[in-house]
């Protein structure tokens, strides 16, 4: 390849780039304002909130009998003493005559000075929707504090007991020192999403307009009529997207970095948890670690690009991209995530870790220089991934092949892509609040209408193909050995993803605790254990059977090889999970179902372990909270070892 040939490309790439509104608005003025916008002007609404709540007057009223009281609350400059006549108390507050009324019982004043062990009960009336009314009943409560202070204090006078006042001890803050510097708590805690949404808005207009829009211009064909090859070509595109994205991501950083100190001026030394301090070590690190990581995006965008007909087309198309690459950011508000051997090594991942790491001072040198050459190396893999793109003229040139042609051919690639993407969208909006809402019945719903029936009408309606060959319900290659067999393996399966959630609780030690929560959130401790397994156990066997090692698995090319469609398989049920925490595991046991589908010819022993592995889990995680003792482990290996070798007997 040539370098001014490139460079050529980049420039005539980017020059039109620049042009478009769309590319211009996220990659220069979105950028720059961000900074301020959330270190100046959020704030500087928050510190005008804060003077208004200090300075501002409060509507009050009491109902009962108390002179002191109604002394200690005249004294407060903050509360204005409404006398409410005959109107109702309620009623008062409810039309915002009082923002909020302290009502005391009958004989307030003797039950205080009576010795009774009984406590008189105070209720303040306040509005619960209105901000004003709210902060009025906190403040009546801090006056009642007060005024319980000045009780005890007289009770202990005319009891003659004197306290004398404790020795004032003042408390220093010590942290020690970082080499580069510690970003304030509020930019942790928002910067590493902000990054990777400026990262992945940099490149959808130029990538789309890099193909797509040359494509719809009809520019595409005298471009590569040129003396320039289609990888330099490539190459140029690929130079303009990385740099929109990256330039995107440098000017947010500068408008943080700048924001710290236009800030002073605005919080007027008030300490709301906003402040905003931004060291210039993070900053160049930040920087550094995200070139890498727009290359990748690019690239990303760029094959995302290629497959739509139009720019309206390609915008939907992003969304899942846009969704893979905030995947991890959960793992950045989990807090106590570092770098590690483990963590370093997974892309994409170990980047947004290590803008935590470098934010919070903590850096390690070694781990920080692991992670930024996985990257690279990632980074590389995904450009050779896409760099054929120019190649491929039906693509470039929107040549579509007929459906019949595709489909006599065995080619469903583009349906299961779109098959895919439907069932993550519905798994993303629908799942999440049937799931939410209904808990174990929004389970079920979950399974019946999100995994089975998409999968069974897009087979039986769009493709006209016999659900009986896709799904493949034939005697298994083995007959009852095979079905023996996988009964046998789900121990094994249940060992491995117990001892690899207990290397990941150690990882990521946040993992755990997000499972328990989750399992609380759905009340499933409370569920009879029969309708566990039917729902979390039995259902998700069968229905998720048909879809991945069904349909899925089914109708990927012929041309693939077994190896490439048990990987293939095994990430998309990883990926179908919408959890990083259990992508691994639960890629692991699809690709080990897919690897059982393959070999014994069958849907059959795929259910059985699906079942059998969710339905142990269940009855274990309900009798047995705690971890199983080491004899259990030590047999369930085993159990699955012996029904492996049986398994591959079987279907020799």
């Amino acid at each position: 390849m040539r370098v001014d040939r490139i460079r050529l490309v980049f420039f005539k790439e980017l020059l039109e780039a620049l042009r478009d509104y769309r590319t211009v608005i996220p990659m220069v003025f979105l950028s720059l304002a961000l900074g301020p916008l959330l270190t100046i002007v959020w704030p500087g609404i928050a510190v005008s909130q804060a003077k208004g709540i200090v300075q501002d007057t409060y509507k009050v009223a009491i109902v009962g009998q108390d002179k002191d009281l109604r002394q200690l609350v005249l004294k407060e400059r903050e509360f204005k003493l409404i006398d409410l006549g005959s109107t109702p108390p309620q009623q008062a507050v409810d039309k915002g005559v009082v923002d909020a009324c302290l009502v005391l019982p009958a004989s307030f004043e003797g039950l205080l000075v009576s010795k009774i062990d009984d406590v008189p009960t105070v209720d303040i009336l306040y509005d619960g929707a209105k901000m004003k009314s709210n902060i009025a009943k906190f403040r009546l409560s801090h006056c009642m504090d007060k005024f319980n202070q000045s009780i005890l204090k007289k009770r202990m006078q005319s009891l003659g007991i004197t306290l004398e006042a404790p020795p004032l001890i003042e408390a220093r803050g010590v942290s020690p020192p970082t080499p580069f510097g510690v970003a304030s708590t509020f930019l942790q805690a928002m910067l590493t999403c902000v990054l990777m949404m400026m990262a992945l808005m940099g490149v959808i207009y130029p990538a789309l307009d890099a193909v797509t829009g040359e494509r719809e211009r009809q520019t595409l064909e005298p471009l590569l009529m040129t003396q320039a090859e289609r990888s330099e070509l490539f190459a140029g595109k690929l130079l303009t997207v990385s740099t929109t994205a990256y330039v995107s991501v440098v000017l947010t950083l500068l408008g943080f970095f700048a924001g710290q100190f236009l800030q002073r001026n605005v919080l007027h030394g008030l300490t709301l948890g906003l402040e905003a301090v931004f060291p210039w070590p993070c900053f160049l690190l930040t920087a550094i670690f995200m070139l890498p990581l727009c290359i990748t995006v690019a690239a990303s965008a760029l094959m995302f690009a290629s497959f739509a007909k139009t720019i309206q087309q390609g915008q939907g198309y992003f969304l899942p991209l846009m969704m893979l690459g905030l995947l991890p950011l959960p793992v950045a508000l989990l807090g106590d995530v570092h770098l590690n051997a483990a963590i370093s090594v997974v892309p994409f991942l170990n980047s947004v870790v290590a803008f935590n790491d470098i934010l919070s001072g903590y850096v390690s040198g070694l781990w920080l220089t692991v992670s930024f050459l996985v990257s690279l190396g990632f980074c590389c893999l995904i450009v050779q991934l896409a760099s054929p793109l120019l190649a491929r003229e039906d693509l470039l040139f929107d040549v579509q092949e007929a459906p019949e042609r595709r489909f006599a051919a065995g080619d469903y690639r583009r349906e299961l892509f779109f098959l895919s993407v439907v069932v993550f969208l519905l798994m993303f909006y629908l799942s999440q609040v049937l799931v939410y809402n209904y808990r174990l019945f929004g389970i079920a719903l979950t399974q019946i209408f999100v995994v089975l029936l998409p999968g069974l009408l897009f087979v039986h309606y769009w493709l006209r193909l016999p659900l009986g060959s896709v799904l493949n319900f034939s005697k298994p290659k083995g007959g009852l050995r095979t079905i023996i067999a996988a009964a046998l393996i789900s121990p094994l399966t249940i060992a491995a993803a117990s001892g690899f959630v207990y290397l990941q609780s150690k990882i990521l030690p946040g993992a755990e605790t997000l499972g328990k929560l989750m399992a609380k959130a759905l009340e499933m401790g409370n569920a009879p254990l029969l309708v566990l397994i039917l729902v979390v156990g039995v259902l998700p066997g069968i229905c998720e059977e048909v879809l991945f090692r069904g349909v899925i698995l089914s109708l990927l090319p012929r041309r693939f090889s077994q190896t490439k469609i048990i990987v293939i398989v095994g990430a998309i049920f990883g990926a179908f999970h919408l959890s990083l925490a259990r992508f691994l595991p639960t890629g692991a046991l699809g690709a080990l179902l897919a690897f059982i589908r393959i070999r014994a010819g069958s849907l059959w022993p795929c259910m059985l372990l699906h079942c059998l592995h969710n339905s142990l889990s269940v009855v274990l995680a309900t009798n047995m909270p705690g971890d199983p003792p080491g004899w259990m482990y030590a047999a369930a290996v085993s159990c699955g070892l012996l029904g492996l070798w049986l398994f591959m007997r079987a279907t020799d």
